[in-house]
């Protein structure tokens, strides 16, 4: 979106929704904006990846670009349809994430995304809006927690393997095994995430506690760039 002010303090807007564009008169206020943004859904996607080396294999965590993806399995809100991408097909994952609003995903900022980016066009998935649910948890606990620990007190499920078991599966030639476990991280995330959005918390459990223990979530009121600053509303406000 963009506006051009004149010297009468009035405004020009132009904004793309979806396939639609439109280019208002100088007369149009915001409140008719917002109308036609809120027609269209937000486009999110919920991600994970698997990959093919150990950190071990590529000289520590710092080596992020080395490990290789051996599969990325994705969520899409806009058509609710699960769908799994080899190495070789993961320029097409681009070319759709590309058309969403907001990516989600369990350490997204300080895995998938920079495990990613060698495969991209550039580094626009820098500034891209994304919500990552442990560090959004990890903020409020003041320590990181797993996946497994949210999944269990939450939903009452369990996560199907481990990165290791696919790391091994990769070894095999395994892939559709890897598919379906990546395809399954993916499932609970999302569902931690509707809970969350849905209840304002999420449940725990604890090494040193047998009863659950809960976190404050708020997410869900605005799309935030990973660069800071507020990209899009939810409730088809402008920010």
């Amino acid at each position: 979106m963009r506006a051009s002010s004149s010297s009468l303090g009035t405004f020009a807007l132009h904004i793309r929704v979806g396939t639609l564009s439109i280019s208002s008169p100088s007369l149009l206020n915001c409140k008719e904006v917002l109308v036609v943004y809120s027609r269209r859904m937000i486009r999110e996607v919920v991600i994970d990846i698997e990959t093919k080396k150990s950190f071990e294999e590529v000289g520590g965590q710092e080596h992020l670009d080395k490990l290789g993806v051996s599969v990325v399995g994705a969520y899409f809100y806009e058509d609710n349809s699960y769908c799994a991408y080899e190495e070789h097909e993961i320029s097409l994952f681009e070319e759709r994430l590309m058309r969403c609003d907001r990516i989600i995903g369990f350490n997204i900022n300080h895995f998938d995304i920079p495990v990613l980016l060698p495969y991209f066009r550039g580094e626009w998935i820098n500034e891209f809006p994304r919500l990552d649910l442990l560090q959004e948890v990890a903020k409020k606990l003041g320590h990181r927690i797993s996946l497994d620990s949210l999944a269990s007190a939450t939903l009452n499920a369990k996560k199907s393997g481990n990165g290791l078991q696919a790391l091994a599966w990769y070894k095999e030639g395994k892939i559709d095994l890897i598919k379906k476990y990546c395809l399954d991280d993916v499932r609970i995330t999302k569902e931690l995430y509707e809970y969350g959005k849905k209840n304002q918390k999420l449940f725990y459990t604890s090494y040193f506690k047998t009863e659950k223990l809960t976190v404050a979530t708020e997410w869900g009121d605005t799309i935030q760039r990973a660069g800071g600053g507020v990209a899009i509303g939810f409730q088809g406000r402008l920010l």
